[in-house]
C-alpha cells in the first residue's frame, strides 16, 4: 500500500481539520514531555524527603529516648532511701535500758513508706556456722517514713536486752513515691547494753536471696510505761 505522502501534507497544511490534528499532536508531545519532566523531578525529591523522614523519626526516637533516661534519673534521685538500724534505746520506769527499737532512717529526698519488716535474732555461733535463719514477718503497721536523715523513726519491731548479746538481721519492704518496691536489708551485733555493731555486707547483702524460712512475727507488745531515748555516746 502506498502512502501519498502529497495529499496528506495537502491535508495538514490547507485543511482546518487536518492543521487542528496537528496542533493537537504537536500538544500531546509536549504534555507528555512535561509529564516525563515532572515524574523524574518528583522522583528526585522523594529520596531526600525520605532522607529526612527518616531522620526526622530518629530525632523522635531520641528524643524519646531522652525523655525517658531522664524520668529513670529522676526517680532515682527523688525517691526515698530506707535504711534499718539500731538508735533509740527504750528506757523502763526506773531509766534502766530494757529494749532497743530497730528503727528506720530516710536519707532520700521523698517519702518511703514500709510496708514488712522481716526479723530474727542468732547467736554469733548460728551465724558464723551460716545456718538457715527462720525470719518473722512484721506487717503490723505501715508507716510513712519523711525524708530526714536525722530522724530514726521505730519501725514497730523491737527486742529486749536481757537476750543479748545477739545478731539481729533481716531486711525491710517498702514503697516510695513512684509505687515502687524496694528491700534493703541489715545485720548488726546488739550488745547487751544497747551498742551495736554493723557486720560486713550488713548493707549491702540480700538475705532474702539466700535460702531462709518465713514465720508470723509474734512481737511483744511494748509496755506502756516505758521511754525512748536516742542512743548517744559511749554504752
Amino acid at each position: 500500500m502506498l502512502i501519498d505522502y502529497r495529499a496528506t501534507w495537502d491535508w495538514l497544511t490547507h485543511d482546518a481539520g487536518g492543521a487542528f490534528t496537528c496542533i493537537l499532536v504537536f500538544v500531546g508531545v509536549i504534555q507528555i514531555f512535561v509529564f516525563l519532566k515532572q515524574l523524574r523531578l518528583i522522583r528526585d525529591s522523594l529520596v531526600p524527603a525520605k532522607e529526612a523522614a527518616e531522620a526526622a523519626k530518629e530525632s523522635a526516637n531520641a528524643a524519646h529516648r531522652a525523655i525517658d533516661e531522664t524520668e529513670k534519673r529522676d526517680k532515682v534521685l527523688q525517691r526515698g532511701y530506707l535504711w534499718p538500724g539500731f538508735g533509740l534505746l527504750i528506757l523502763d520506769n526506773s531509766n534502766t535500758r530494757m529494749g532497743i527499737h530497730v528503727g528506720i532512717r530516710n536519707t532520700g529526698r521523698t517519702a518511703g513508706i514500709v510496708k514488712t519488716v522481716h526479723h530474727a535474732l542468732v547467736s554469733k555461733e548460728d551465724w558464723d556456722k551460716k545456718k538457715i535463719i527462720t525470719y518473722e514477718v512484721y506487717d503490723g503497721r505501715e508507716d510513712v517514713i519523711p525524708p530526714d536523715p536525722n530522724t530514726e523513726v521505730r519501725s514497730g519491731v523491737w527486742y529486749r536486752l536481757d537476750v543479748m548479746p545477739r545478731i539481729s538481721c533481716g531486711w525491710i519492704t517498702y514503697i516510695d513515691v513512684f509505687a515502687r518496691e524496694w528491700r534493703q536489708g541489715w545485720a548488726h551485733e546488739i550488745s547487751v547494753t544497747g551498742r551495736t555493731e554493723s557486720l560486713p555486707g550488713c548493707y549491702t547483702g540480700e538475705p532474702w536471696k539466700t535460702e531462709h524460712r518465713e514465720k508470723p512475727s509474734d512481737q511483744e507488745r511494748l509496755p506502756s510505761d516505758v521511754t525512748t531515748q536516742e542512743l548517744k555516746g559511749p554504752a
